[in-house]
């Protein structure tokens, strides 16, 4: 016998698929799933890139300090120290061989330097010439061969003039820490313009502000530190402090258009989406500088 279509058990007339609430519930779910996961996601790949900004310009700043150190520790020394008592007769300011040098926010005059090309130096960073004769090959144990900023050897016959400062040729997004060098025999001009090479040295290095340790009482010691514009003498300066300001080569806020970003200013350390710091370096010269 037929049972009646209303006596049929209700699960038989009701296997249908989802209902239309059933489906927006879903799908909402599903976007805020997705939302959550691509929020991790970009905060994550924000992260790493901002820890890989900081270990950039910790690496930058640990560079510059280590390439600049032994080059102005050398400041002023001479390969036979007892014949020659007089620094200042080797490293003479008439020819721009000083021993130590600077430039307060302002740039080296190319002209004192045989026409050298300061064109892209950067506007308001300090700017260091340190110079040296190189090492004594007639001891019987001959000294270790002192180098330029560039690396090369400086023989017993030459002095060594180099010249820190900061530049940004057209182009590069971020400045550099550049070297002029200069090496030539110690009886003639050390600024011979066929002399002269520069090469950046340091990416990212924005700034370059230094200060000079003045020894009044002889005892190897700065008794104040002054910007180059209040050395009176140079051959007092018994060591140099350095401070670096260094941005990111690479882009870690992309997209950052606030006005202190955008104005150069930096927000939290950042500049244009670029993670700043600062580096001190204190560097004791060697070499008694005066007569």
């Amino acid at each position: 016998m037929n049972t009646p279509l209303s006596n049929q058990p209700r699960n038989r007339l009701h296997n249908g698929g989802f209902t239309l609430v059933e489906l927006l519930v879903s799908v909402v779910l599903a976007l805020l799933l997705t939302g959550a996961i691509t929020s991790v996601f970009l905060g994550s790949r924000q992260s790493f890139r901002t820890g890989e900004g900081v270990a950039q310009v910790q690496e930058q700043g640990r560079f510059a300090s280590l390439l600049v150190a032994p080059v102005v520790r050398q400041a002023g020394y001479l390969n036979d120290p007892i014949n020659q008592t007089d620094p200042t007769a080797v490293f003479s300011a008439a020819l721009n061989k000083r021993a130590v040098f600077g430039w307060d926010n302002t740039q080296p005059p190319g002209a004192s330097y045989a026409g050298a090309s300061f064109t892209d130096y950067k506007p308001g960073t300090d700017a260091l010439a340190v110079s040296f004769m190189g090492r004594n090959a007639t001891v019987p144990v001959a000294d270790t061969p002192l180098k330029s900023c560039m690396g090369d050897d400086i023989t017993d016959t030459q002095i060594a003039v180099n010249i820190f400062y900061i530049a940004q040729p057209a182009g590069d997004t971020t400045p550099s820490l550049y070297c002029y060098h200069s090496i030539s025999p110690t009886a003639t001009n050390a600024n011979a313009a066929a002399n002269f090479n520069a090469q950046p040295l340091v990416p990212g290095v924005r700034d370059m502000q230094i200060v000079y340790g003045i020894d009044t009482d002889s005892d190897g010691n700065a008794n104040r530190y002054v910007t180059a514009a209040a050395v009176t003498d140079w051959t007092l300066v018994s060591s140099i402090q350095i401070t670096f300001t260094i941005d990111s080569t690479d882009q870690t806020e992309i997209g950052r258009t606030d006005s202190a970003v955008t104005a150069g200013v930096g927000v939290n350390g950042v500049n244009s989406g670029r993670i700043r710091r600062t580096f001190n370096t204190t560097i004791q010269i060697r070499n008694r500088l005066r007569s």
